[in-house]
Order: C-alpha cells, then structure tokens, then sequence
C-alpha cells in the first residue's frame, strides 16, 4: 500500500513539473514573440524616419533649384533692355567704354577672375594681349571663359540707361589660318595675343 502511494506521489509530481516545464517553454516564446515584434516596430520606425527625412531633403533640394532658376531668369528679363548685341558691344568697346571682367577656372578647381581691355579681332573674336598669368594659363587649358562687360552711365536718369553691358561666352582660337588672317586686318592683334572666339552673347544680369 505504501508502495502503490510512492508511485502515485512520484507520478503526481512528474505531471506537475511536466506541466511547469511546457508553461515555462510557453512564456519563453510568447516573450521571444514580444522581443522579434518590439524590434521590428523599431526598426519600422527607423526606416520611416529615414524615408521622411530623405523626402524632407529631396524637396527642399527641389525648392532651392527652382529659386535660382527664378532668381535667374528674373535678372536676365530684368536687364534685357539694358544689355548690348553684337553691334553696340563692338563699338563700345572700339572706343574703350567699358570694364570686362574675364572668369576662368584655375587648375584646382577655384575661381579666377582679372579685369582687362579687350580688344575687337574681325567681326566674331576679342583679343587681350596678356603677359603670362594664372588667366592666361587657365584659357589656354580648359580653352573657355566667361567675359562680363559692363558700361556705367552715372549721369543717366533710368537704371536700364546707368547700367548696361553684356555676358560674353567664348572659347579659345587655335585655327592657325583664321589667327593669320585677323593678324593681317588689326596689327594689334599680333601672335602674342590671346584671341578668344565669341560664342554666345548673353544678357547682363
């Protein structure tokens, strides 16, 4: 009878850590479930996050660019009135009018910026007679620039009469025959000078 009674204890108390060995499995995963779930809401939240604020930068990127382009275009409608063509820049400059500010790119990457005389080579080519300079080096180079001439008027009432001139995009002259030739029509374009083509003539603004 005792026996019988052991077993039964012994039987009895299998059953129960059984029981308390499959609810400690249970809690266990139900804690592991909370875990994987807590960090996937992080990390959903992170990539939100990081959605949003790459959303944020891509529109005010966007923002900025449209307002140099208005910026941009309103100045050139601003000063169109006031800006030369081909003709009225030739002769102001044939009579020494204004001051041309010449823009190169230096070797590194910088800006450079000189002001000089120009000088009219035939209907289509300024020319400057430099000595060797940080200019001069970096035209022959990248074989660009950007020139702007600009001609005040103080005693002129209106601003568009003031304050006139032009941008002047132009590239390198390397043909050996057209440097002959405008050598030959203005002596002092000579082969020293620096002759640059005139590509495209843009208002000033």
């Amino acid at each position: 009878m005792m026996r019988m009674k052991c077993v039964k204890v012994q039987v009895i108390g299998a059953a129960v850590c059984a029981m308390a060995l499959l609810a400690g499995c249970q809690s266990g995963a139900k804690a592991a479930e909370t875990q994987a779930a807590t960090v996937q809401a992080e990390t959903e939240s992170v990539a939100e996050t990081e959605t949003a604020a790459k959303t944020e930068s891509v529109v005010e990127t966007e923002t900025a660019a449209e307002a140099v382009d208005a910026v941009s275009s309103a100045s050139q409608m601003f000063y169109q009135d006031a800006s030369f063509d081909h003709d009225r820049l030739w002769d102001s400059i044939g009579k020494f009018e204004g001051s041309c500010t010449i823009a190169t790119v230096n070797e590194d990457g910088t800006p450079n910026l000189i002001v000089a005389v120009p000088g009219t080579a035939g209907d289509s080519h300024l020319y400057f007679n430099w000595a060797d300079n940080g200019t001069k080096a970096n035209v022959q180079r990248t074989g660009e620039a950007m020139l702007s001439y600009y001609v005040y008027h103080p005693e002129a009432e209106e601003k568009m009469e003031r304050n006139q001139g032009a941008r002047i995009k132009v590239s390198l002259e390397t043909d050996q025959a057209v440097l002959e030739q405008l050598q030959k029509e203005n002596p002092a374009c000579s082969a020293v000078s620096t002759v640059l083509r005139v590509e495209e003539i843009l208002p000033i603004g």
